[in-house]
């Protein structure tokens, strides 16, 4: 619980305003998400992600714990779950000579125990633990989870004497299966596992007797139960996609459904040897060759497109998946459990399978569902032979599947703890993924980025140059290296990469403005360069003193500097009007009778180092900085609010205008406002 935030922790939780106040539920209703996070509708996620910040603001500890909490919930209810399919379902005797062995009582509790015990501590989920931004979802898999175990209990086949009403129990079911749709896209398996469940577990079948006919309106199976999850899942779907228009995530990889199919089969067996033996776990795998599970535009695709239908690798992968789901139907009728675990692992598999592109081809945080199915086949497999060694007096094998069991829970516990230690910062995060990918470019790019931050500029060098030398086009990567190199006071090289940049993005704002603002950098303070945000300190000719950022247009003209940001948000004028008459600083305001606009509000202001500050407000406004026209003479459309600054010291005036007083770089004018100095 001592980790930290990481990777999509910091969009969602500290650069995510719509979770600061809930006069943003509306937006995220509507689906609204950080940037880079959207096409994807999570109301319930995004509730929760407010409600949370109300409580615990941006402290790690609180999250971490939260998320503990709720996945020892989810332990328990896939203890219950096993314990009432293995009760009254799963370990009905179809072999008169097992049954006194099968219905041993005992087994109805270890069994469901061991299952819980392995998905509790399974180190395969440490990503959805320990990553927050995953452990938000896990809310969807607590509600998945709990309405699957209400509906096994309300319709149990076994005529079970409920204590609580049935009726009740399946309309809290509906209800927990809408929140989870709401939460998480990988919960609208739900109704499909419903009938996966009445399948292998309805009552002829348990009973052993063999049906003539399969009928959805017997009472063995019936679709009246199922059908409300249906509904619910398809009004998801229409909200999502028909009304708010929100579909595919991104495009198939190599724009080749064919192709992607040929990854994913391969994808599908990897997932099965993790949760069985979970070794070489990261949080960036390589789907095929070093093409890397989350990829950036300049990873070449060239291993994706050289696969064929006939590699060795596929068609091993599509022989075991054959295999696997051959078992699972032929296991029905003797040990539906094995089938049921192996039909839940391809069921719930399908959200992430590709088959809709989603964004990411493989993710161990997508495990966290799919495991279960897994943990209850392989555990009702080891039950079996556990029997059948038991029937023929097999006292050495048997000591060695229990041997077996004891090791593979210290093993899984032991690389729990490991993998909880990979998630302590970005660093140690991202480090473990270039351990294992040397060349993966997206990890050798955040590395660069946070050693930037925290001064290690060496490994940060490192770590860009070594993104840059398998993706020479890689602009961002060669823009953060030149920022280093001024970090260093090196501006010949860095001037040599922010022209590289410009080769290659010669679009770039902000780096011709930092190319220009090269000699203002060298004359500056170097310690005005703590951080990767490149701040130039300005003295105009008259001697007024600010900083503001490399990355901003400068103009300065006679005793007026104008200030623009690279996007064209924001535009700062500072004008020296020079000593003040003999006046104070509130009748000098008072007698300035230029109008710029409608006055909405004037009075003091509060800045720091001048003595005196008056601030006015003006909508409408007729006149804006840099001789801009207004939004009345129909040049600029984006009208707002014009702030007007009048700052007083040492016998001096100083007028600032800033338009539009709604940018989202208004914080950064703050920064600008707080460095001026009056000399």
């Amino acid at each position: 619980m001592a980790n930290g935030f990481v990777w999509d922790d910091h969009l969602f939780l500290e650069n995510w305003p719509a979770i600061r106040d809930s006069k943003h539920l509306g937006e995220i209703f509507r689906g609204a998400a950080p940037p880079a996070q959207d096409k994807i509708y999570r109301p319930v996620r995004g509730l929760i992600y407010v409600i949370d910040y109300k409580l615990w603001g941006v402290n790690p500890f609180f999250y971490h714990l939260q998320a503990i909490l709720v996945h020892l919930t989810v332990t328990v209810l896939t203890y219950l779950i096993t314990r009432e399919i293995v009760r009254n379902l799963g370990l009905i005797p179809f072999n008169r000579r097992l049954a006194p062995i099968i219905t041993d009582k005992r087994r109805y509790t270890w069994l469901p125990f061991f299952v819980a015990l392995l998905f509790g501590i399974h180190p395969i989920h440490t990503e959805t633990i320990d990553y927050i931004s995953a452990s938000m979802e896990t809310w969807g898999s607590l509600f998945f989870f709990g309405s699957f175990y209400l509906y096994l209990y309300a319709n149990d086949m076994r005529m079970k004497t409920v204590r609580i009403n049935a009726n009740i129990l399946r309309v809290a079911s509906v209800g927990l299966a809408v929140l989870a749709f709401f939460t998480y896209e990988m919960t609208l398996t739900l109704p499909i596992l419903l009938i996966l469940l009445e399948y292998c577990f309805g009552r002829e079948r348990v009973s052993g007797v063999k049906k003539t006919k399969f009928s959805i309106f017997n009472s063995q199976f019936s679709i009246l139960r199922i059908a409300p999850y249906f509904v619910v899942a398809g009004v998801y779907l229409f909200v999502r996609v028909v009304v708010l228009g929100i579909a595919a995530r991104s495009d198939y990889l190599a724009y080749s459904f064919f192709l992607t199919m040929l990854v994913m089969v391969k994808v599908f067996v990897r997932y099965i040897l993790l949760l069985l033996v979970p070794l070489n776990q990261t949080t960036i795998h390589n789907l095929v060759g070093d093409f890397p599970s989350s990829m950036l535009p300049y990873d070449k695709l060239d291993p994706v497109l050289s696969q064929t239908i006939f590699d060795l690798d596929v068609l091993l992968a599509i022989i075991t998946i054959v295999a696997l789901i051959l078992v699972a139907i032929k296991l029905v009728k003797t040990y539906p459990i094995i089938s049921f675990g192996i039909g839940w692992f391809f069921i719930t598999l399908l959200p992430v399978s590709y088959i809709i592109p989603h964004g990411g081809a493989m993710a161990e945080k997508y495990l966290y569902i799919l495991s279960f199915g897994v943990i209850l086949a392989a555990a009702a497999a080891a039950a079996q032979i556990g029997t059948d060694l038991k029937l023929i007096r097999a006292d050495v094998f048997k000591q060695t599947l229990v041997y077996i069991g004891i090791a593979l829970f210290l093993f899984y516990s032991v690389s729990t703890v490991a993998r909880n230690r990979v998630w302590q910062n970005d660093i140690t995060l991202f480090s473990d993924v270039a351990r294992k990918s040397p060349n993966n470019l997206l990890a050798n790019y955040t590395l660069g980025f946070w050693y930037g931050k925290v001064g290690n500029f060496e490994a940060a060098k490192s770590h860009y140059t070594t993104a840059i030398a398998k993706a020479p086009q890689f602009w961002e990567a060669r823009f953060n290296l030149a920022n280093i190199y001024v970090r260093q006071a090196k501006f010949e090289m860095a001037e040599q990469e922010y022209g590289n940049v410009l080769k290659i993005y010669p679009k770039n704002t902000v780096a011709k403005n930092i190319l220009a603002n090269l000699p203002l950098l060298i004359e500056s303070n170097q310690s005005a360069q703590p951080s990767d945000d490149l701040v130039v300190n300005y003295s105009t000719k008259n001697g007024l003193k600010f900083n503001f950022p490399a990355s901003w247009n400068i103009k300065e003209e006679k005793k007026t500097v104008t200030l623009r940001d690279a996007d064209s948000q924001l535009t700062v004028e500072i004008e020296e009007e020079g000593k003040l008459a003999n006046q104070t600083p509130n009748d000098h305001v008072k007698s300035q009778k230029e109008t710029l606009g409608t006055l909405v509000n004037e009075g003091p202001a509060q800045v720091p180092n001048v003595s005196e500050a008056y601030v006015r407000v003006w909508s409408k406004p007729t006149r804006l900085p840099d001789g801009q026209v207004s939004a009345d003479n129909k040049t600029d459309e984006r009208g707002g609010i014009l702030l007007q600054f009048f700052l007083f010291d040492k016998g001096k005036i100083v007028k600032i205008l800033v338009w539009p007083a709604d940018s989202p770089q208004m914080p950064t004018f703050d920064q600008i406002l707080g460095s001026i100095k009056i000399e």
